[in-house]
């Protein structure tokens, strides 16, 4: 999920938001339920945002407020491909449904825990909910299948007795944004998989698999763009991405607005011409594992229980929240539902004995994890790092000649190495007492499939 600050005025102003939405047949909907004095329609019009990213319920706005926060959701271009170049547009709607229902399902969790600000200068924080304003899109700004969804959250909270204010923890969005991401390809995944495709995992996405890479790159010249900048520059991370991003965008020309079925006519020969068609890219036959409850559970079993092993290793304490994305992750292509994901998320948070996991104390934002392993190991690595051993090389470092150094560095390559040892941890595995013994075989019988 991306997140994007600005005044609105791309979803007020821009006509193409809306023609797109309403040509995949699926008009822009409020998400959330809003029940503040400023009354927002289920089907609102460009005339009933405006009030609203200008703040206008507030009794005063800054001049440099926040408009709208822009929660985006972009499948993959296989998935976009295969919703929109290779299916016929009599389905498109089919597509945005699913696409919508989707992002729906991240969005909603999200506004039910906003806060507005309280007391003299807000010294206290009242529980809130929010809303949004969903389009579904299907083509990017170039003309190429690029199935997206924006979530437009006006910078607005009303308090159980409709009181409207600002929001005051915005953070949700940011702490909560990669969980949401990973649902949003899990719940693509499980639809896939269902309808008898072949999934995998690719980064944070969920790929079709037998899209051939010649397509997928045909079908993304700003990709195509972003990396020849990229070798240009030669600057990596998080903001040169963002800067490659926004140079891609204004240097590929943007493609005229066309009917759906110009759209499709074309997208749908550039795909014969690789020889890719719906039928061929479908690759499961009979009965697919997903659609069998025993599969199911037993798989969201062992995600749940490899996705503490990962998290211990990457985090060594770890939220809710990095769970539950490196749940959703390692779900993605595996036969298993976003919903048997979930219960043993809970499971393994309300119940922490039940996994091996114990609390770590909390954070600033949320309430942090460890595993009995990871806590050990975190025990011992501060013990080691507890010695002068890091201070005798340093300062034998500088009073050394440059032949010397080098082996001195060798030496304290070893203590990192060693170091990191202690601190990555050995895998854990899910302990289980008499109580929870009958309960989990009944709902974790064994299946021959696996």
């Amino acid at each position: 999920m991306a997140i994007t600050k600005s005044k609105g005025t791309y979803f007020t102003e821009n006509e193409r938001v809306w023609l797109e939405s309403h040509q995949l047949g699926l008009a822009p909907f409020t998400i959330g339920q809003w029940k503040g004095q400023f009354k927002l329609p289920e089907h609102p019009s460009p005339d009933d945002l405006r009030p609203l990213f200008a703040g206008a319920p507030l009794p005063r706005v800054q001049h440099n407020r926040v408009g709208c926060y822009d929660l985006t959701f972009t499948a993959s271009k296989s998935v976009s491909i295969l919703l929109y170049a290779l299916t016929p547009t009599s389905e498109w709607k089919e597509s945005a449904q699913m696409i919508a229902k989707a992002a729906t399902a991240q969005i909603e969790p999200l506004l039910a825990k906003l806060e507005v600000n309280a007391g003299a200068q807000g010294a206290s924080k009242l529980p809130a909910q929010g809303a949004a304003i969903g389009y579904t899109h299907f083509c990017s700004n170039a003309g190429k299948p690029h199935a997206h969804f924006h979530g437009a959250a006006p910078n607005l909270a009303h308090t159980p007795d409709g009181k409207i204010g600002s929001i005051a923890n915005a953070k949700v969005f940011y702490d909560e944004h990669g969980a949401s991401l990973a649902g949003f390809h899990k719940e693509l995944d499980e639809h896939f998989q269902r309808n008898g495709y072949q999934t995998k995992r690719v980064g944070k996405a969920v790929e079709i698999v037998g899209v051939p890479a010649a397509l997928i790159a045909e079908f993304s010249p700003a990709r195509a763009a972003m990396d020849e900048a990229r070798q240009q520059k030669g600057f990596s991370g998080a903001r040169a991405a963002d800067y490659y991003a926004r140079q891609a965008r204004r240097d590929v020309p943007h493609g005229p607005a066309k009917s759906v079925s110009e759209y499709h006519l074309e997208w749908s020969a550039t795909a014969k011409r690789h020889g890719v068609t719906r039928e061929s890219l479908r690759k499961l036959e009979g009965q697919p594992f997903i659609n069998d409850r025993r599969v199911c559970k037993y798989t969201a079993f062992c995600t749940a229980r490899d996705a503490l092993k990962s998290c211990t290793k990457r985090y060594g304490t770890f939220t809710s929240a990095q769970y539950r994305e490196t749940v959703y992750l390692l779900g993605i292509g595996r036969p298993t539902t976003r919903a048997d994901l979930d219960k043993e998320v809970s499971r393994v948070l309300s119940r922490p004995k039940y996994a091996g996991v114990r609390r770590a104390g909390p954070d600033a934002t949320d309430e942090r994890y460890t595993t009995r392993s990871g806590k050990k190991k975190q025990a011992a690595a501060q013990r080691a790092y507890s010695t002068d051993e890091f201070d005798e090389l340093k300062a034998a470092a500088g009073k050394l000649t440059k032949t010397v150094l080098v082996k001195t560095a060798a030496a304290a390559t070893k203590v990192l190495r060693k170091l990191n040892e202690l601190i990555d941890p050995a895998p854990t595995y899910f302990r289980l007492d008499g109580r929870d013994a009958d309960a989990f075989l009944a709902s974790h019988s064994p299946t021959g499939y696996l």
